[in-house]
């Protein structure tokens, strides 16, 4: 019996050893491409948060904390480890379990999210209303109080209703916890300043190609004069913005990170220092879309959500799609 056939709660990671918990690790990966690559799915985005989910589950207990998620679609881990691997085979199916957060699967969901960057404004009010009550966590009065965390992408984090949420959650008085997923790989570019802030933690090209290309895009449509001069426009108030240390302090979060996101004793030390901070935080962790599997590394936005493939297993891990007929699934 694997180590993932184990799992009954995620209590049960929290006597595990590390070797134990990067086995189980490679165990989850297997699970999902396994599923994925036999009835198509979100693979590359739930293969890059499996030791972040092994991590969080090890250090916050769920069935008490509230975790709330943004991308839904990157939940596959957090299902195999919430009690729900043997439905983990009817995935996507109607008489099975949803690719999304569903609260009538299980108490560790708390609601159906997709990719519109609800996270933290609805974390921020779940952590006021605990507070009001007096069931939320604060080291004196109540330490065995609910923690509040929520896990967002950084194409999510670049929504309006996210960044109304980052601002309200800079004026919380107790613990609150904001896991960014950085995997710089959202399908479609996110643009504006917080999105290229992310681009000056990577250093990357991608913004400047951009930018070539949006400069000779605006040349051939109408009114693309004055677009430009828009455009010009902002990316001068990004640079102003960028340059500021970070954005999430200006918020008024404290600011940790980036740290990798595959590295499960760092994970675990680091969310266990944010676990009992009392004021909002904000825990940038890298991560790598597709992690695991090769081809999904290379090639992320295609193996994205991808129908049916094989996989060729051979001295390079390789596979290609199937293009199979959809059946009755969600």
């Amino acid at each position: 019996m694997g180590l993932l056939e184990q799992i009954r709660t995620p209590a049960d990671l929290r006597s595990m050893s590390i070797a134990q918990l990067e086995e189980l690790a490679a165990e989850i990966r297997e699970a999902i491409i396994s599923k994925v690559s036999r009835s198509g799915g979100h693979l590359a985005p739930n293969l890059g948060v499996v030791e972040l989910t092994i991590a969080m589950h090890r250090v916050f207990d769920f069935s008490h904390d509230r975790l709330l998620f943004d991308v839904g679609h990157q939940c596959y881990p957090h299902k195999l480890l919430t009690g729900r691997l043997d439905k983990f085979e009817a995935l996507r199916t109607s008489a099975g379990i949803s690719g999304f957060p569903e609260p009538s699967e299980s108490e560790y969901d708390l609601f159906r999210v997709g990719h519109a960057g609800t996270a933290i404004s609805t974390a921020v009010e779940m952590a006021r209303g605990d507070s009001l009550m007096d069931t939320g966590y604060a080291p004196d009065t109540q330490p065995d109080g609910k923690r509040v965390v929520s896990i967002i992408g950084d194409a999510s984090i670049v929504n309006g209703v996210a960044m109304e949420g980052l601002n309200n959650a800079g004026t919380l008085k107790r613990q609150f916890l904001v896991v960014l997923n950085d995997n710089g790989m959202s399908i479609s570019k996110p643009q504006g300043a917080m999105a290229q802030y992310f681009d000056r933690v990577r250093v990357s090209h991608t913004y400047s190609d951009f930018k070539k290309g949006a400069k000779e895009l605006l040349k051939h449509v109408p009114g693309g004069k004055v677009l430009k001069e828009a455009y010009h426009r902002m990316g001068e108030m990004t640079k102003a913005a960028i340059a500021e240390e970070s954005w999430f302090e200006q918020f008024g979060l404290l600011t940790v990170g980036p740290i990798d996101g595959h590295d499960l004793p760092t994970l675990i030390e680091f969310l266990t220092e944010a676990r009992d901070i009392d004021r909002p935080m904000v825990l940038h962790v890298k991560t790598t879309k597709g992690k695991g599997l090769d081809i999904a590394e290379d090639d992320a936005t295609r193996f994205h959500s991808p129908k049916a493939f094989r996989v060729a297993r051979d001295e390079k891990l390789g596979c290609r799609v199937e293009m199979k007929k959809g059946g009755r699934s969600f």
